[in-house]
């Protein structure tokens, strides 16, 4: 078998693998579906007046508590996480990850800066800080290492062709 042979089978060989690993982090990675699930579960759709805030949901968090809430589609809405004595707990933005300072009742709010109504797709989860804290550094490092691994293999397969073609 020629060297460039070797150099896009090798190639192909680690890239394919790598791509499998990296569809089946949601397989892979302890704790996915129980988060998903959560995810799924708190999804709501809001419509917002202009220039209004809306209660989207209140929620209890133990000792270790965190809360992570997204906006699920394109829009200027900003959320933030208030605790019942009504102090702001993060700054107001689309993407909220933030471990909560204390046991207690929290709300989550949805912001609408914009002089016309909005209506937005959202999803919130509380969880123990120690596991999803875990979960999203698990995750991001098994997708990171098998998106270097696929660019490897995709590396090495293209030098093998460039290596066949160049012997031509």
């Amino acid at each position: 078998m020629k060297r460039s042979s070797k150099f896009v089978l090798i190639g192909l060989l680690i890239a394919l693998t790598s791509l499998a690993v990296w569809i089946s982090v949601p397989l892979i990675v302890p704790g996915y579906q129980s988060v998903s699930q959560a995810f799924a579960k708190n999804a709501r759709i809001v419509t917002l007046p202009p220039h209004m805030s809306v209660v989207v949901a209140t929620f209890f968090a133990s000792n270790d508590s965190a809360v992570v809430a997204f906006l699920l589609n394109s829009s200027s809405v900003n959320l933030t996480v208030i605790s019942s004595s009504g102090s702001i707990v993060t700054k107001p933005g689309q993407l909220v990850s933030v471990k909560l300072p204390s046991p207690g009742n929290y709300s989550l709010v949805a912001i609408n800066p914009l002089d016309s109504t909005q209506t937005v797709a959202l999803t919130y989860g509380v969880f123990p800080y120690s596991t999803i804290q875990g979960f999203y550094t698990y995750t991001g490092f098994a997708q990171n290492v098998s998106e270097f691994f696929i660019t490897l293999g995709i590396v090495l397969a293209a030098y093998g062709l460039y290596l066949r073609l160049k012997g031509r």
